[in-house]
C-alpha cells in the first residue's frame, strides 16, 4: 500500500486572503462521562473500547485519513459561514470568502500526518471534493434565510451562536455529552438540530430513523424548549441533500432504556474486565490495530482486511410515496410513525 503525501495549495493563486481562526476549541473527553461516540465504539468492538477509554495503552499514532482531514476542513468552514451570518447577514452571499476560508484552513492544518491511501486519488482530487460540497451548499441554501442560528448571551453580553455547541444529557443518572454541529429555529418555532456529514454513501431510511446521536441531542434541547417541535437533519454534503425526521415521544422513551441498558452492560464489563475484540472490516481502520491480539493472529493467518462498504447504506434513497414542493426543493416522506422528507437540488 503507497501513502501518497499530501500537498498545500497557494492562496495568492486565488486572490484570497488570510482569514481568522474561527476560535473553535478542540473537544475534549470527560472522565466518567458517556457519549455517543463512546457507545459505538463499544458496540463495534469492546477490547478497542477497553484500549480506548480505559487502560489507554502507548501505540504508534496512526496516520490521519485525507477523509477525516476534508472533513474536518468543510465543517470548520460551514462553522465560519454561519458565524458570519450570524453578526453580519449580508455577508452570507459572498462564496468566494467562503472558499478562501477553506483553502486557508487547508493550508493551515495540512501536515505529514494526513495521508492519501485510496489509489488513484490525491489531497488536490479530496481538496476539490471540499470545494465542490461547499459551492453546492451555498448553491441550495442561499441566501440562508430558511431558519436563524439560535444563541446565547454570556457573561459579558455579548451573543454566541449556537455552532459546535456542547449538550449535556441527563439519563435515569447517567451523563452523557455530545456536541452539535448547529442549532436553529424556523419561523413557526420548531428547533432544528443540523448534522453535517461528508460520508461518500447515503442511508437507508431506518438506519435514519434509528439513529441515536441527533436523538441524544433532541432529549438535551427538550429541557431547554420543552414545548417545541424539533426536527433532526442530516445534511450528507457530497450528494448535496438534507434529510429531515421528526421523532415520536414514544421513540424518544424508548430510545432512553436502550442507552441505560446499554450503558449498564458497559458498566458490567468494566467491573468483570470482560472486553472481547469483534472481528469486522472495521479492524482495518482501528488505531489500535498493532497492538490487537485478534488482528495481530488474523495477519499471521494471512487474513484479508480490505474494508467493505456497510450492507445497511445505499447510494440511493428508498423509493417510498412523497410530496414535492417546488418553492422549498423539498420531497416530504409518509413514512409510519414519522417524517421523512428530502431536500435537495
Amino acid at each position: 500500500m503507497v501513502l501518497k503525501q499530501t500537498q498545500l495549495f497557494p492562496l495568492e493563486s486565488s486572490g484570497c486572503v488570510k482569514l481568522p481562526e474561527t476560535g473553535a476549541k478542540k473537544r475534549t473527553s470527560f472522565r466518567g462521562s458517556y457519549s455517543h461516540t463512546k457507545l459505538s465504539v463499544y458496540e463495534n468492538c469492546p477490547l478497542c473500547y477497553n484500549y480506548k477509554y480505559i487502560e489507554k495503552p502507548e501505540h504508534p499514532i496512526p496516520f490521519t485519513s485525507i477523509e477525516a482531514f476534508m472533513g474536518s476542513r468543510v465543517h470548520e468552514t460551514l462553522e465560519y459561514l454561519y458565524k458570519q451570518i450570524f453578526h453580519s447577514p449580508e455577508s452570507g452571499s459572498d462564496i468566494h470568502e467562503i472558499l478562501c476560508y477553506y483553502k486557508d484552513a487547508w493550508n493551515k492544518k495540512m501536515s505529514d500526518d494526513v495521508k492519501v491511501v485510496k489509489e488513484g486519488m490525491t489531497a488536490l482530487d479530496y481538496f476539490e471534493q471540499g470545494e465542490k460540497i461547499l459551492k453546492d451548499y451555498f448553491e441550495l441554501h442561499a441566501p440562508f434565510s430558511e431558519d436563524r442560528t439560535l444563541f446565547e448571551t454570556d457573561n459579558f453580553n455579548k451573543e454566541k451562536p449556537f455552532l459546535e455547541k456542547r449538550v449535556d444529557i441527563v439519563i435515569d443518572g447517567y451523563k452523557l455529552m455530545g456536541f452539535v454541529d448547529r442549532i436553529a429555529e424556523k419561523e413557526d418555532g420548531t428547533i432544528l438540530i443540523h448534522d453535517y456529514k461528508t460520508s461518500g454513501t447515503l442511508p437507508a431510511v431506518d438506519t435514519l430513523k434509528n439513529d441515536r446521536q441527533l436523538a441524544l441531542y433532541r432529549i438535551a434541547l427538550d429541557e431547554k424548549y420543552p414545548d417545541a417541535p424539533k426536527e433532526l437533519v442530516y445534511h450528507y454534503l457530497k450528494f448535496n441533500q438534507d434529510f429531515y425526521i421528526m421523532r415520536s415521544d414514544e421513540e424518544i422513551e424508548q430510545l432512553k432504556k436502550d442507552v441505560v441498558a446499554l450503558i449498564r452492560k458497559i458498566e458490567k464489563a468494566t467491573e468483570e474486565k470482560n472486553f472481547p475484540a469483534v472481528v469486522t472490516s472495521r479492524c482495518a481502520w482501528c488505531e489500535f490495530a498493532t497492538i490487537c491480539p485478534a488482528k495481530v493472529k488474523k495477519d499471521a493467518e494471512g487474513q484479508s482486511w480490505k474494508p467493505e462498504i456497510p450492507g445497511d447504506f445505499r447510494t440511493e434513497t428508498d423509493e417510498v410515496p412523497y410530496i414535492f414542493d417546488k418553492d422549498l426543493r423539498a420531497r416530504l416522506f409518509i413514512v409510519p410513525d414519522y417524517v421523512f422528507r428530502i431536500r435537495q437540488k
